[in-house]
């Protein structure tokens, strides 16, 4: 596989490889990790095949079934397919980015699933059910919906690559999409209104020079209605960022309840080694309003 002037980065992190006009003879790869609502987290790897075939292999924290969409660099659609993780999927030719969330499995499957991580909205029966003249209580339709998605390999050209983990109240999953669609289109700063809960947004950009070459990578991870106390990036295995500890990371306020904490990471932090690079990062952090450790990781390799 030929990778002309590519810059790996990590949609979640400043994870990037530099790589001009070089070949790689074996796989790239990247994998992903993700926080759910409530705590745990969505893991995913994706594999591209000497030949250009790409697949996906997803697993969880507990056993729930995801639909996940894929589209192309133009917005189009390419289809969507359900996984009961850990599970496996082809992603379709041309898809640049994925979408998920937490559905009802198909019958007969194990998964968690319900509409949302908490799962209140499974079919119930009366105390006894089961003996004759007892009723089974009438399902509850979903009302919570936990919805993710990012960049199947980041995109090198300076656009914005996002990541996120929402959990959002709506009347149906197409009204929940139609909010997060929202909530994407506008990025940090945008109102969310009620029931809206940001559990991970990320924001990734490359940087260049006025000669073209990549310098590194812009990186701004955000909350809502809701700060960070702690924050840490590290990257390769070295502690890069940290609030209130190192002076390369910025925290500060944006419009409608956004909080922010941003930071530039340059390539000389990265593994550039032409066809055989391999990048981490992960982030973890607490907030004001959770009592939760987060965490999410971001790698990507060749070999």
């Amino acid at each position: 596989m030929r990778l002309t002037r590519a810059l790996l980065l990590g949609t979640t992190f400043a994870v990037a490889a530099s790589i001009t006009g070089c070949g790689t003879t074996g796989e790239v790869g990247g994998d992903f990790e993700t926080p759910l609502p409530g705590g745990g987290s969505l893991t995913g790897k994706f594999r591209v095949s000497i030949n250009g075939d790409t697949s996906a292999d997803v697993d969880a924290t507990k056993p729930v079934c995801i639909e996940v969409c894929f589209s192309g660099a133009d917005g189009a659609d390419l289809g969507c397919v359900t996984i009961e993780v850990p599970g496996s999927a082809q992603v379709p030719k041309g898809a640049v980015r994925w979408e998920a969330s937490i559905v009802d499995c198909p019958e007969g499957g194990s998964g968690g699933g319900g509409g949302g991580m908490f799962d209140p909205f499974a079919p119930r029966s009366q105390a006894g059910g089961g003996q004759q003249g007892q009723k089974l209580a009438v399902p509850c339709p979903a009302t919570q919906w936990e919805l993710l998605g990012g960049s199947i390999f980041p995109i090198a050209d300076g656009s914005t690559n996002v990541s996120y983990s929402f959990h959002i109240n709506a009347a149906s999953l197409a009204h929940a999409k139609a909010r997060r669609d929202m909530v994407l289109a506008g990025g940090i700063g945008t109102p969310v209104g009620t029931g809206f809960d940001v559990i991970f947004y990320n924001e990734s950009e490359a940087e260049f020079d006025s000669m073209g070459v990549p310098t590194g990578v812009r990186m701004r991870q955000a909350e809502v209605n809701d700060d960070f106390t702690t924050y840490r990036l590290t990257v390769n295995g070295q502690s890069f960022a940290e609030l209130g500890v190192t002076g390369n990371l910025l925290h500060y306020g944006s419009s409608n309840g956004w909080n922010v904490v941003e930071t530039f990471v340059p390539t000389s932090a990265f593994d550039t080694t032409p066809g055989t690079f391999d990048n981490q990062a992960e982030a973890d952090w607490t907030s004001i309003n959770t009592v939760i450790a987060w965490r999410a990781m971001q790698r990507v390799f060749a070999d």
